[in-house]
């Protein structure tokens, strides 16, 4: 799966269409794209607290129609819907076995929206898809080996060796947001000490700000969340490190140090050709990728592991949705070529 562009991308591909999602903490993205990658329409919707499976099920199929009728593409010119989501997803089923932040267990959403349109479903944890997306449309294109990790509420990594998806025995592969980077570090939503998600994620940040904040640091991120420290996010200290503020610079600059880390450990153990940093962290390279860069030259032995290639994401908030798309291009390829 991934690898080089097949013949069936120049045939119709103006023709046939495919609906990637984008299944994320706080949001859903949808994108209706061609077998190019072109996105045609995309959209976002919120996602309420506590939502049920059913509930994500019904809003799903509902968002697919409306993306439907307002690009005027018709059914039957969709040939696939292809699903992201932060959780561990089993092969053949595209059962998600689990995901913590919809409290998913045995999830058939494949199942569900492949009843409801009759065409092919397939469903893939968010930062593989994410890897295929950058392989065939990102910054990963011409290379056989990637890894790319995706940061946000949660952070994990998709991995391509040699054009084929990493995922392992019990499709676990790539969960690095509980590779422990200090053993002495802060607890992890786990319960355990040092996971790289106790430094970089979402309540991470929160946490760190909140200890500033109350011991009397001077930040603009208080104006900026008008008083309601519940409202910190990624985005928030991203804005206040562009105008300057100390604290978020720092808070960046130490995800850097903490990704450094974790790109030294991936670097000793699969070699890529390069890493792509995705997710809300993407967009802040400016203030964290020479932190990172620097503790992967001081930690790495090799030179040629010092020389691997570590950049931004390109695609933005689109990487996950675009990669989803990318799924059904590859099954499509596959089905292409049997002979």
């Amino acid at each position: 799966m991934g690898g080089r562009k097949p013949i069936l991308l120049q045939i119709n591909s103006e023709q046939s269409y495919i609906i990637g999602i984008d299944i994320g903490a706080k949001h859903i993205r949808f994108a209706l794209g061609n077998l190019s990658g072109k996105i045609i329409c995309y959209q976002t919707i919120k996602v309420p607290l506590n939502i049920s499976e059913d509930d994500l099920i019904q809003s799903l199929i509902k968002q697919v129609y409306v993306i439907m009728d307002e690009s005027a593409i018709l059914k039957e010119k969709v040939v696939g819907i292809g699903i992201g989501v932060n959780g561990n997803v089993e092969n053949e089923s595209g059962m998600i076995t689990y995901s913590s932040k919809f409290e998913l267990h045995k999830a058939y959403l494949k199942q569900e929206i492949e009843n409801e349109f009759h065409i092919k479903v397939k469903v893939e944890n968010s930062a593989r898809a994410m890897a295929l997306g950058e392989q065939w449309f990102g910054v990963g294109k011409g290379f056989s080996n990637l890894l790319c990790i995706n940061v946000g509420y949660d952070v994990c990594a998709g991995l391509i060796i040699n054009n084929q998806l990493v995922k392992g025995k019990h499709n676990l592969a790539g969960n690095i947001g509980h590779m422990v980077i200090d053993l002495n570090g802060p607890v992890c939503s786990c319960g355990q000490v040092g996971c790289l998600k106790a430094f970089i994620c979402h309540d991470a940040l929160k946490r760190m700000v909140l200890t500033e904040v109350y011991a009397g640091r001077n930040t603009s991120l208080i104006e900026c969340m008008k008083g309601d420290m519940e409202k910190i996010s990624g985005k928030i200290i991203q804005k206040a490190a562009k105008k300057g503020d100390s604290l978020s610079i720092e808070l960046l600059k130490n995800i850097g140090q903490s990704l450094g880390v974790a790109c030294t450990n991936m670097i000793n153990i699969f070699n890529p050709d390069i890493i792509i940093i995705g997710g809300g962290i993407g967009k802040a390279d400016e203030f964290y990728m020479d932190e990172l860069k620097k503790v992967v030259r001081q930690r790495l032995v090799t030179t040629e592991g010092k020389e691997t290639e570590i950049v931004a994401s390109k695609l933005g908030d689109k990487a996950t949705v675009i990669g989803a798309i990318t799924l059904i291009i590859t099954e499509l390829y596959e089905m292409n070529s049997t002979p």
